[in-house]
């Protein structure tokens, strides 16, 4: 078996469980970046005395990223051999028979360098790939459901089949990672595929909560770093984080997250 799984974690043990049961037989590298101490994976029953050998569990450092543990994942299967890696955040689940979708897609063409399933969420549809509106300088979730395997400008990290020799850039917190790593593999001349008939349900949220003082920062930060060096579109960038701040709320938290998101990028 060439292929496995990674899975950054922080606090949703019951979406964790979850989510390694929905891969199946895969081997799974569980990066724990949990604040405060111990593990928290290990806090009642260990994952290993759960699922034996399926699961290793690579050394972290407390309060990781996503970016950094999931890089902590990506090398320790790396090293262990494999060539390919699953990115599953820990809210969310694979339908069966999604895993091997996305290697028969990935595994289809020497130019490949990305495959993502079709997203859903507890209201339909969540993701079907990523795009960039240059009329709002945002990047945005795609709507559209494809007939057939498709091209996209970026994929979404919470379900992500990559090499295990790509790595996260670890400036981004927690927002746009993964779109800023779908950019740097279609440099290479590789392609970022959807492949409409994988699917996953991603809870969104259960990880960390997106109107968190650290979602709301990591999210507008990692959406400057995207345009960089642009200042017209980091203005526009701010002015509709501002409107989206207005018109959904989320109190003192999320307001000290849009500040240290502007003051952080």
């Amino acid at each position: 078996m060439t292929t496995c799984v990674v899975i950054p974690h922080l606090s949703n043990r019951a979406g964790l469980a979850k989510a390694v049961q929905s891969v199946g037989d895969y081997p799974c590298f569980v990066v724990d970046g949990s604040k405060g101490g111990a593990p928290r994976v290990t806090e009642k029953e260990s994952l290993v005395d759960l699922w034996g050998s399926k699961v290793s569990l690579p050394k972290g450092s407390s309060g990781n990223s996503f970016a950094i543990s999931a890089n902590i994942g990506l090398s320790a299967a790396h090293l262990a051999g494999y060539s390919r890696a699953l990115l599953l955040n820990d809210d969310a689940i694979l339908e069966p028979g999604a895993l091997l979708e996305l290697e028969r897609v990935f595994t289809s063409a020497d130019d490949v360098g990305a495959v993502g399933p079709l997203l859903y969420c507890k209201s339909g549809l969540e993701s079907a790939g990523l795009c960039f509106s240059s009329r709002t300088a945002r990047a945005v979730q795609r709507g559209d459901i494809p007939k057939q395997v498709e091209e996209r400008v970026a994929l979404s990290g919470a379900c992500l089949l990559i090499s295990t020799t790509e790595r996260f850039d670890e400036s981004f917190d927690h927002g746009f990672e993964d779109y800023e790593l779908c950019i740097r593999i279609a440099k290479q001349g590789k392609r970022i595929l959807i492949a409409p008939d994988a699917r996953a349900f991603h809870e969104g949220g259960g990880t960390v909560s997106r109107r968190s003082r650290r979602a709301v920062a990591g999210a507008l930060s990692g959406h400057l770093k995207l345009v960089r060096g642009r200042p017209l579109m980091q203005a526009l960038v701010v002015s509709y984080a501002a409107l989206q701040l207005l018109r959904e709320g989320g109190g003192a938290d999320a307001l000290m997250g849009f500040c240290d998101g502007i003051t952080e990028q």
